[in-house]
């Protein structure tokens, strides 16, 4: 992605690109938190200042307010800002999907995180996230379908296995979910 801004510094979807890696990196803490998101935050606002219909720009600010910042209704905004700008962006309906289960708003959770399953069936990170948001709201069986049907498309993606973990250690299935 730097490699691209240097070409072509006008060039919105490297800035976007380069704030979903700092944001990765800052979720699973392999830069400081801190630094990564803010990092993240300074290049999706840049990718907003080129372009502010950009829908990814806002669903990655989104997933900062909402783990980073822990702003919920910020990180609602810039969702649903993004599923405005494009609605079949998948990964915008699976970060709204986690955000709304975190909220307790299930129903509206579930619907998206179905949606991005529908908008992009092979991505294995909306399979994850759309199968542990099931198993937040409650549907622990079918989240777990989804996790396993996830592990069938890639049985190295590491978040789906600790998720299926979590899933059945929540149905209390220990030994299934030591085994994950």
């Amino acid at each position: 992605f730097r490699q691209a801004i240097t070409l072509d510094p006008n060039f919105a979807e490297a800035y976007v690109g380069v704030a979903d890696s700092y944001a990765t990196l800052g979720l699973y803490a392999i830069l400081p938190p801190k630094e990564a998101f803010l990092a993240a935050k300074d290049a999706a606002s840049r990718a907003l200042e080129m372009d502010d219909g950009l829908a990814e720009a806002h669903a990655t600010l989104g997933f900062i307010h909402f783990y980073y910042d822990w702003d919920a209704a910020d990180a609602a905004n810039e969702f649903r800002r993004a599923l405005a700008d494009n609605p079949n962006y998948a990964m915008a309906h699976s970060w709204y999907g986690e955000a709304l289960a975190a909220m307790g708003r299930y129903p509206e959770a579930v619907a998206e995180a179905h949606r991005a399953l529908e908008d992009d069936p092979l991505s294995l990170i909306v399979g994850s996230n759309a199968g542990w948001t099931l198993c937040l709201a409650g549907n622990e069986d079918q989240g777990i379908q989804i996790l396993k049907k996830t592990i069938e498309i890639d049985p190295g993606f590491p978040r789906t296995h600790f998720r299926l973990g979590r899933a059945y250690e929540q149905k209390q299935m220990y030994e299934l979910a030591i085994s994950e």
